[in-house]
């Protein structure tokens, strides 16, 4: 619904000169109908100038747990938050032991090879018969 900047100001419950203030600087935002007369939306209205706890319209801000949110959903949704940050904690834990045993595995490995090129030919570690079979067909 529509208001005028008379009725809006009287619903507000701040001077006409605040609210042409807040149309002027961008902060509540109107149209100029044909006559050059500001219309503004009620629910703009009510944004810039929230609803205090007693019904009337306060010209300053409340803090998000009043200002007309559901506070049982802020609440789930802090929990799920905090369980996603932990989980993600968890398995950033997963990932750092992980890379520590591949380091691990892979300075293995280099020792081992290192080992099987110091070696003569035919001697090194000795392969399982399944082992070699293996080697041969994959290359």
């Amino acid at each position: 619904m529509k208001l005028s900047a008379n009725k809006a100001h009287k619903l507000a419950r701040v001077s006409k000169k605040t609210l042409l203030e807040a149309l002027e600087n961008g902060t509540l935002s109107g149209e100029k109908n044909a006559k050059g007369l500001w219309l503004i939306d009620q629910s703009e209205l009510l944004r810039v100038f929230p609803e205090n706890r007693f019904g009337q319209i306060s010209s300053q801000p409340r803090p998000p747990d009043e200002n007309g949110q559901n506070t049982h959903e802020n609440s789930v949704l802090a929990v799920e938050l905090k369980s996603e940050r932990e989980m993600r904690a968890r398995l950033e834990a997963e990932i750092e032991d992980l890379r520590a045993q591949r380091d691990e595995w892979m300075g293995q490995a280099k020792t081992l090879a290192i080992s099987n090129q110091n070696q003569p030919q035919g001697q090194g570690v000795k392969m399982g018969r399944l082992a070699h079979l293996g080697k041969v067909f994959t290359g």
